[in-house]
């Protein structure tokens, strides 16, 4: 086994600025659903609003 492959993976806890990313992955992530089971997901605007994304990231119990 590599070095590469033996080192754990670092997680960081997401920040206001990392919004647009955070936007771009859970829209990236619905469309997926939507093609997979259209029966249950629908195409829809803004997943995610900055509001509930900086509201979520002051409730420790959402991370």
């Amino acid at each position: 086994m590599s070095q590469e492959q033996s080192q754990p993976f670092h997680i960081e806890r997401a920040v206001s600025s990392d919004y647009s990313v955070i936007c771009r992955l859970i829209t990236e992530e619905h469309a997926m659903h939507v093609t997979a089971r259209p029966d249950i997901f629908q195409p829809c605007g803004t997943l995610l609003t900055k509001e509930e994304y900086e509201a979520m990231q002051k409730d420790e119990t959402n991370f």
